[in-house]
């Protein structure tokens, strides 16, 4: 192994247990290695080299190829199948609220944005003028009020 790959390794194995949630005990449990012996690679502090057998029970265990642990930069962190059941109901709420909003009516867009207020009312007070599809105040006395 060379010496950048042992200096990867450290931080390499310890965000790759972070990112599966996984505690240093149950790693070193299911790799069959000492818990001492993973703390003192991923600290950096083992001073014997890393064994091929080594290697691949850690990967084997977080589920990645033995090259990866050797591989700078970070993991992408898979969402849980929790948060991805939380983020639909979110989604779902969200979609049901602005249901309501609407009234059945389907929302304005403009420049990407939605606009869905529903209002009983709306009086212009002063000077309007149109430009295309707006309706612009002609002076600063113009005022709008929404009920």
């Amino acid at each position: 192994m060379t010496t950048i790959a042992a200096a990867v390794l450290p931080t390499r194995l310890r965000e790759l247990r972070e990112a599966i949630g996984m505690f240093r005990t149950d790693l070193a449990k299911r790799a069959g290695i000492p818990y001492s012996e993973l703390v003192a690679l991923e600290s950096g502090t083992r001073k014997a080299p890393v064994e091929p057998e080594l290697v691949a029970k850690l990967a084997s265990v977080l589920k990645v190829s033995p090259g990866s642990l050797f591989e700078s930069g970070t993991v992408p962190v898979k969402p849980s199948k929790a948060e991805l059941k939380k983020e639909a109901v979110q989604k779902e709420k969200m979609a049901q609220q602005e249901a309501k909003l609407l009234h059945g009516r389907p929302p304005e867009r403009r420049a990407g944005v939605v606009i869905a207020i529903p209002i009983k009312s709306i009086t212009l007070i002063g000077s309007w003028r149109h430009e295309g599809e707006m309706l612009i105040p002609a002076n600063h006395d113009s005022e709008i009020v929404i009920e």
